[in-house]
């Protein structure tokens, strides 16, 4: 089989993986896309993509005139805003006012206000190679030092997250892709496979390692062409094991890749009439087809190029486990297909409804614990019966057995029952979570406290509300996480937009007002605040939730009770109070904007 054949072989099994996890896939890439993790381009709008391919190709001078930078141009721009820094934030200021201006033709599509809209202007303008530079003059000059330790824990936070979350990962996401080709069922919880697998750190060692390395190779003319290439296996290695040192890692990507980077190159070439309709599409093809089938692709490279061997030995992600394998690893599962199945019900039909609807039991009596714990061990016994039938990847066969027997930090039994007391003290911490979230972005941004919200005490009704929601009324959703996440961005949505026009219409004012963000409607919502509340949906859904469930249920009844009945009088005299003297105070209110 020559080349060409081999690569239309491979990008039809490529094909293949990506409609039986079509779903799946495409959400996993657009987080990925959205957390700046990867395929951040997919986010541009229309001019910031046409700049990017048009001038890339166009300006052969290759001097930085304010334009989203090329590789041969990063080196000269470093140097000349070193050398004249307040020129070139002028031409950085100039860029995004023109963006901003183009935007007010369309307000839906604004560039002035938000995290999206200051990523999109981030990556567009050059501002990347000037900030360094701004953070440590206005270090310099503050005559204060608490807005200085506000800036430079904001950055190191930062640091810390995009090292050991947001940049880890792909990893994580060719884990489902390399599970994805042989199987037909990729387990939600298989995200937490660092974890178990007690490699975590490790990998976001290896990862920003190859990161730094990218960057410097960055400034030559054709090092991150080619080392682009040498490292591009590295992140399915780790997903097939995690435990691997760095330097071990790097030589199996370079010896994988050797003879193969201009395959490899041709591949990325034949995608690219698929990253140009991203331009006229605004990047939604980036989003629902070009992205997913990418990691795709080279997913199947990965398994054709990969030698096994001592490291390399995950041999049950590749191909399937005799039967007699799955019997003797899955005992109990073959003895539970064997038996019929026996579900408890509740007496009460009223309390049997509110189970199956909303996953609502009262007060964790006797009969309540008993359901639930039946509900958790059918859980278990699903997961079990669908590894030993070969439909998922069977972890009790996987070459580190950690990632079989190391519990979870929490039991991940996400379709079970929560207690009316317990709900509520879920509500309260929603709330307090949201207010802490919103108060430290205002000293991180602002160095100045700002109380939001239009009650005194410290806590946000919309987070708790959308939160419960989210774990009640979208119960049904909670086996299908793609659905959820969809469900949850609608519902969140017409939460928060019928919050804001109620509470316009009632005191005439703006609590916040997303006028200049990217997708924004009417001011009232965005597609920012939306995907976060989907991302939200997923993290209480899937991990927050359970994990308050489970610590509350070593706490006594009787104290849960007597602390919920006190938040909800201390509560319910703010919501009255404010209710005639609404929380107005400098920084809350947000001006109406008009684009």
């Amino acid at each position: 089989m020559d080349v060409t054949e081999k690569r239309r072989a491979l990008k039809q099994e490529a094909r293949r993986n990506l409609k039986r996890h079509y779903r799946l896939f495409v959400i996993i890439c657009l987080l990925a896309s959205f957390i700046h993790a990867e395929y951040s381009s997919s986010l541009n709008v229309w001019d910031s993509v046409q700049r990017t391919v048009v001038e890339h190709f166009e300006n052969a001078d290759l001097q930085f005139d304010g334009k989203f930078p090329g590789t041969a141009e990063l080196g000269q721009l470093i140097l000349q805003t070193v050398d004249n820094k307040k020129k070139a934030e002028q031409q950085v200021d100039e860029l995004k006012s023109e963006a901003e201006e183009k935007a007010k033709q369309s307000p839906i599509l604004g560039r002035s206000r938000g995290v999206l809209a200051e990523m999109v202007n981030f990556l567009t303008s050059g501002q990347i190679f000037v900030l360094l530079f701004q953070i440590i003059e206005r270090i310099v000059e503050q005559k204060e030092l608490l807005p200085a330790v506000f800036m430079i824990s904001g950055a190191l936070i930062y640091l810390f997250i995009w090292t050991f979350f947001i940049n880890v990962v792909p990893v994580v996401e060719r884990r489902f892709f390399l599970e994805g080709r042989l199987y037909e069922r990729i387990p939600l919880g298989r995200a937490t496979f660092l974890y178990r697998t007690r490699h975590w750190a490790n990998t976001a060692w290896i990862l920003f390692r190859k990161t730094v390395q990218e960057y410097l190779w960055a400034l030559t003319v054709v090092g991150l062409f080619i080392k682009h290439y040498e490292y591009l296996m590295i992140p399915y290695i780790l997903a097939e094991n995690p435990s691997l040192p760095a330097k071990e890692a790097f030589r199996l990507s370079r010896e994988m890749t050797d003879g193969h980077k201009k395959e490899l190159f041709l591949v990325d070439l034949t995608l690219l009439p698929w990253k140009i309709l991203g331009i006229p599409t605004l990047g939604l093809s980036d989003i629902f087809f070009t992205n997913p089938y990418k990691t795709a692709c080279f997913s199947e490279y990965y398994a054709e190029l990969r030698s096994a061997g001592e490291r390399l030995n995950d041999r049950y992600l590749f191909e399937r486990a005799e039967d007699r394998l799955l019997q003797t690893a899955y005992p109990e599962a073959f003895e539970a297909l064997e038996t019929p199945e026996v579900v408890l019900r509740f007496d009460d039909p009223v309390r049997q409804f509110l189970a199956d609807a909303f996953g609502i039991v009262l007060w964790n009596s006797a009969e309540e614990k008993a359901y639930q714990a039946d509900q958790e061990l059918r859980m278990r016994v699903i997961d079990q019966k669908q590894e030993a039938t070969g439909v998922s990847y069977p972890t009790r066969l996987s070459p580190s057995r950690k990632m079989a027997d190391r519990p979870l930090p929490v039991t991940l039994h996400f379709l079970r029952m929560y207690s009316l007391p317990h709900l509520i003290v879920i509500f309260f911490l929603f709330m307090f979570i949201g207010w802490l979230w919103e108060v430290n972005l205002s000293l991180i941004n602002y160095g100045m406290f700002v109380n939001r919200g239009t009650l005194l005490g410290p806590w946000l009704p919309i987070y708790g509300v959308g939160g419960i929601l989210i774990l009640t009324v979208l119960k049904k959703f909670r086996p299908y996480p793609v659905q959820l996440f969809i469900a949850a961005v609608v519902l969140c949505g017409i939460i928060e937009y019928g919050t804001s026009w109620a509470l316009e219409t009632i005191y005439g004012l703006r609590w916040w007002d997303y006028t200049g963000y990217f997708l924004n409607l009417n001011g009232r919502i965005c597609a920012e605040g939306l995907m976060v509340f989907g991302l939200g949906g997923f993290v209480i859904v899937y991990l927050v939730a359970p994990l308050i469930d489970d610590r509350l249920r070593q706490i006594s009844p009787k104290r849960i009770q007597a602390v919920t009945a006190v938040l909800l009088l201390v509560f319910g005299s703010d919501v009255i109070y404010s209710a005639v003297h609404p929380n107005t105070g400098e920084g809350v209110i947000e001006e109406i904007h008009n684009e």
